[in-house]
């Protein structure tokens, strides 16, 4: 899925100070930085709207909640976004799930036109 949305200029994703921080209290090994770049490049109001609440709510069951929501959804981006958090969440747990989002959700990456075209 081709998603695009690093600001001129912006440091990398993984040279940001949270992420950081985040990848080194939560041990992330360098084979899954690629779902969270993935996830990264989503809107972080659509990281909100759609994982906000999910590892916090339902924790230990979190990756299957995930799984049933990619399920139901009908929009391509969406679904994508809620099977790489599974993804992430399947390996690392609810907490550095919960973790991951705020990190995402405090980039603040914006909607673009694209965005919203492909989420109607």
């Amino acid at each position: 899925m081709e998603i695009e949305h690093e600001p001129a200029g912006k440091e990398s994703l993984f040279e940001e100070l949270t992420m950081k921080r985040f990848i080194e209290v939560r041990s992330i090994l360098p084979e899954d930085f690629g779902v969270i770049e993935e996830l990264s490049k989503f809107p972080s109001d659509l990281i909100t709207e759609q994982l906000h609440n999910v590892f916090n709510v339902y924790k230990e069951r979190s990756v299957k909640e995930l799984a049933r929501l990619a399920e139901g959804e009908k929009s391509g981006r969406r679904r994508y976004v809620y099977e790489l958090a599974r993804t992430f969440g399947g390996k690392y747990g609810w907490a550095a799930g919960w973790n991951l989002v705020g990190v995402l959700e405090d980039r603040n990456v914006p909607y673009t036109v694209k965005d919203i075209e492909e989420l109607k």
